[in-house]
């Protein structure tokens, strides 16, 4: 079985920004994640220590990298694209749910991390923006199911250590 991760969620809610983030913390090299619109920048902190994250580009097709797979937000948006979706989380050991904190709407269905048999964990990205709502985010993944929820921000990295140490937990062989 696959021990990669599988991102989902709306598109543009910071899902590739997030492997981005991930891998440059872990130091993963990883020639798929060229995703970024300046890499040469990407991640170098200012002098308030604050890494500056460029914006990522938008994904096209469901990208695999040495442990992720990030699936385009129309795989979840649009019904037709459900199945492919579907497919998808059959390679991966895990789930993660991306809902970002700015986003009123949940295109989740309640109950939906029981339609899987691996791990579901979400994510509540963008909580460093002004108009951010955190504990909406947070029962729009609860409601999905999510078994434990992360709080992140790709900008300052604020959660993705703990997020790091959980998903390496889920990658070990065994792990329900």
């Amino acid at each position: 079985m696959s021990r990669r991760i599988l991102l989902m969620g709306r598109s543009g809610c910071g899902k590739t920004s997030l492997i981005l983030r991930i891998h440059e913390k872990t130091k993963t090299p990883d020639k798929q994640v060229g995703s970024c619109s300046n890499q040469d920048e990407h991640g170098k902190p200012g002098p308030d220590g604050v890494s500056k994250l460029l914006a990522a580009n938008k994904t096209q097709a469901a990208e695999y990298h040495s442990d992720f797979i990030d699936v385009p937000g129309e795989y979840l948006e649009v019904r037709s694209f459900y199945r492919a979706l579907v497919m998808l989380t059959c390679e991966a050991c895990a789930i993660v749910l991306v809902q970002a904190a700015d986003d009123d709407e949940s295109l989740y269905p309640s109950g939906l991390a029981r339609t899987f048999d691996k791990p579901v964990v979400g994510v509540v990205s963008k909580t460093d923006l002004v108009r951010s709502d955190p504990s909406r985010a947070e029962t729009i993944l609860k409601e999905a199911g999510a078994s434990r929820i992360f709080f992140t921000s790709a900008l300052t990295t604020a959660g993705t250590d703990e997020l790091i140490e959980h998903l390496e937990t889920l990658r070990q062989p065994g792990v329900k």
